[in-house]
């Protein structure tokens, strides 16, 4: 198995994966949400819908003057390994949707950047 990082995006894709994954040149932001806390409600939540709306604008389906990214801060000793796994990532990380028919997957790639204060 490849480890998560953008270097290897396009070889897992090739790999035959069935998660959805960043397009190429969708983790490009103009303007950035700083947020402080990156835990599991944020990563599961804000940072899923604000990769959505990359991806939409990234195809085209959206028109926005501003392609947003986020950087997660981290405050708390706890956030240090958060900070850590996300960074060897470049910031992503896989979700796991679950529905009452059927589940999917998906590489979040809104989180550019982590930093531990």
């Amino acid at each position: 198995a490849l480890p998560l990082c953008a270097a290897n995006l396009a070889a897992i894709g090739a790999a035959g994966s069935a998660a959805s994954l960043p397009a190429q040149g969708s983790r490009e932001a103009t303007a950035h949400i700083a947020h402080i806390g990156v835990g599991g409600f944020h990563r599961s939540h804000l940072a899923y819908v604000t990769d959505v709306l990359l991806t939409k604008q990234h195809a085209g389906e959206v028109k926005a003057a501003e392609r947003w990214g986020i950087i997660g801060v981290g405050l708390m000793p706890w956030d240090k390994k958060m900070a850590e796994v996300l960074t060897k990532q470049d910031g992503l990380y896989s979700l796991l949707l679950r529905g009452n028919a059927a589940a999917s997957a998906r590489v979040i790639g809104s989180i550019l950047e982590f930093v531990f204060v």
